[in-house]
Parts: structure tokens; sequence; C-alpha cells
């Protein structure tokens, strides 16, 4: 199965890696054909407005520190698109950074 987000074909059955906060899956952009690694996070609401905004917030810190620092150092992670959207129970992020491998 393969979900689209913005230019960015997301194998959902590829998944690279599972954290506390969501799963990391292969995607390909459709234009320059490269891999990409796709985190997506959900934010589910909890019925206190005032914590969920908190928690997504942290996200959006977590994804403006990633375009800041990007550029800056070899070792961190490119951010290539980041995607908000209600997902009907919360918000679901969906960031965007470089593929990876461990084989080069």
């Amino acid at each position: 199965m393969s979900l689209r987000v913005e230019e960015y074909d997301i194998d959902m059955n590829n998944q690279l890696g599972e954290g506390s906060f969501g799963h990391v899956y292969k995607a390909q952009n459709t234009v320059t054909k490269e891999y990409a690694a796709a985190k997506r996070v959900n934010v589910f609401d909890s019925g206190d407005a005032n914590e969920d905004e908190k928690k997504r917030q942290v996200v959006r810190n977590e994804i403006e520190i990633m375009k800041r620092l990007g550029d800056e150092h070899i070792n961190i992670v490119q951010l290539m698109k980041s995607h908000e959207y209600n997902n009907g129970r919360g918000v679901s992020f969906w960031i965007i950074t470089e593929f990876c491998s461990l084989r080069d």
C-alpha cells in the first residue's frame, strides 16, 4: 500500500523503524526518484485542548529546529518536507527527511 504526501510516495509496507511517537517508512520523491525517510507522528486528542496543543507545539518545534540545522552539519539528517493534517482523532505530522542507508 502506498500513500502520497505532496511529491512523496510513501511505501506503507516498507516500515524502516518504530519509536515512542511514530513509525518511519521508506518513501520516494516522484520527481527526482530519490529515496527519503517518512516519519508519521500522531498527536491524538485527549480531551484537554491546552495539553493537546502543547504536544503539537513540541512536534512543530522539532521540525523548526530540523529546518534550521539540517544544512549546517554533515551529521544532522536533512529535513526535506513536513506536512501537518487533521486525521479526525487529532493531528498527524509527516516529517520527510533524507534517507540514510547503512549500505553505501
